[in-house]
């Protein structure tokens, strides 16, 4: 595996990819503040986390190259894939049944967490020093989520 050139994460292509950034970042201090609330509202948690996820996204597509964008729409896509699981126990919970997977959504969080992995080990062999050592440990935080892969009756 051949690992691409090593890119100062902090440099950004254009102005207007650090602004795409800035707006995703902020759209995601927003959803961490509504989260913390005692009663946080669905619709303000979705809207920001639907738009710091369409930022980073934007921002990745035309500015390929640059990298903390790069990381946070990785880490966007964990927060995806832990409210998918979050809902699903709360909604086995309800339904008094802990544990079983939901054939509707266990597949889905896993995409998403398979995902965040690949964006996460994108960034590891484009950059290093801390940057590194926090995506390596964010690609493992989400395979450790996903089900056990099977392949030929071992666990890969």
């Amino acid at each position: 595996m051949r690992l691409l050139p090593r890119r100062n994460p902090r440099k950004f292509t254009k102005a207007e990819s650090f602004c795409l950034f800035i707006e995703g970042v902020r759209a995601l201090q927003l959803y961490d503040k509504e989260a913390y609330n005692p009663q946080p509202d669905k619709l303000v948690l979705d809207t920001n986390l639907d738009e710091a996820e369409a930022k980073f996204r934007k921002c990745v597509e035309e500015y390929p190259k640059d990298i903390l964008p790069l990381y946070y729409y990785g880490i966007v896509l964990t927060l995806r894939g832990q409210v998918g699981e979050a809902l699903q126990l709360q909604h086995e919970l309800e339904a008094n049944r802990p544990g079983a997977r939901l054939a509707s959504g266990g597949d889905e969080h896993d995409r998403l967490f398979l995902k965040a992995a690949a964006v996460f080990e994108k960034v590891s062999q484009q950059t290093g020093g801390d940057l590194l050592a926090y995506a390596e440990y964010n690609q493992a935080l989400a395979l450790a989520r996903t089900a056990p892969i099977r392949s030929h009756g071992t666990v890969r």
